[in-house]
């Protein structure tokens, strides 16, 4: 059966200050990577699937991973999750507190590259692309409850992703980023890296658990609208071999 859910997840009360919550992560353990941690890997590379003109890449219990649409539902629900305690602590690039105009600026970014790449694989299936059509996590009823982004840099992607904190612990965003990046080595390219804070335990775990190679820590300067200074990350290396 599918899982039920209720849409994102709440916030009550007025959003904490970035000073806030850098303060909580203080008390924070260091994840560190175990000596004995078993990688289950990748999943088997998913094909692109098409709802009419729109494709998408099927998870589990009626989930799958949508383009953006730029609809009220959709700056709704990015503009509620970017703006999660749980999600802006970890989010080096995502704006907070995320705004109207945030959430257009991107769409309007995204969007016209996602057609791009979802004409050319309805052309070809098997063609090369340098953005990937498919970046929404969307649960059975529709509603986006998270993303998984791919951005290429020399011909390396690097991921990132954030999913609606109602949903975490369900094996779902390690679900939508292993399928993300299956999908990828196919069609866009085989070299991903990625970075999570030290104190982000779940985040690592997820790229551990997919057969990341930990490359070690490093220290990021941290944009100004996010608290500034510089944050502890682990680095993260996977080079898929079809």
């Amino acid at each position: 059966m599918a899982e039920q859910h209720d849409g994102p997840a709440p916030i009550g009360g007025p959003l904490p200050s970035i000073q806030e919550l850098i303060a909580a992560q203080a008390s924070m353990p260091r994840w560190t990577p175990p000596d004995n941690y078993v990688a289950r890997g990748l999943p088997p590379a998913p094909e692109l699937m098409w709802d009419d003109e729109e494709p998408y890449i099927p998870l589990h219990d009626g989930y799958r991973i949508t383009p953006y649409r730029a609809t009220e539902a959709d700056y709704e629900a990015v503009e509620r999750m970017s703006n999660h305690p749980s999600i802006a602590q970890w989010s080096q690039m995502r704006p907070y507190p995320y705004t109207r105009a945030d959430s257009l600026w991107w769409f309007g970014m995204h969007i016209p590259l996602q057609r791009a790449s979802a004409a050319a694989l309805r052309s070809d299936p098997a063609a090369l692309v340098t953005h990937a059509p498919v970046m929404v996590i969307r649960d059975p009823a529709g509603r986006l409850v998270g993303d998984v982004g791919l951005e290429a840099h020399s011909g390396v992607l690097s991921l990132g992703y954030a999913l609606d904190p109602a949903l975490h612990g369900r094996g779902l965003g390690r679900a939508a980023v292993g399928a993300m990046i299956a999908w990828a080595a196919k069609h866009m390219g085989s070299q991903f890296t990625a970075n999570a804070q030290v104190v982000n335990a779940p985040s690592n775990r997820v790229l551990a658990g997919l057969g990341f190679t930990y490359v070690g820590a490093i220290h990021e300067p941290w944009p100004e609208q996010q608290g500034g200074g510089t944050r502890e990350m682990h680095a993260w290396r996977l080079v898929v071999i079809r």
